[in-house]
């Protein structure tokens, strides 16, 4: 085709009329397609904030139970602690 003279878009919009639009690698941004633009990065866009927003109340909650750190450790409440110490000798 090229050696006939045509120029690219007379190629594309000939293999266009043959087998559609499903042969283009991105759709054309226009009528129902450009949804495909708009709803990636919107999606993108809300899943980042809710991550964003989750991440801080989880740290909000965390600090004010007290929580600096995420230690895994037993409560530091003594009666916590002689509770466990307890239930711990009642094995022994």
């Amino acid at each position: 085709m090229l050696a006939d003279g045509k120029t690219d878009e007379e190629i594309i919009d000939h293999y266009k009329a043959m087998y559609g639009e499903r042969i283009l690698s991105a759709p054309p941004n226009a009528g129902f397609n450009r949804m495909a633009y708009l709803f990636t990065p919107l999606m993108f866009l809300v899943g980042g904030g809710i991550i964003f927003i989750t991440l801080r109340r989880w740290r909000i909650g965390r600090l004010n139970r007290g929580d600096e750190s995420d230690s895994g450790s037993p409560s530091k409440d003594p009666r916590h602690q002689a509770r466990i110490d307890d239930e711990l000798n009642a094995y022994d």
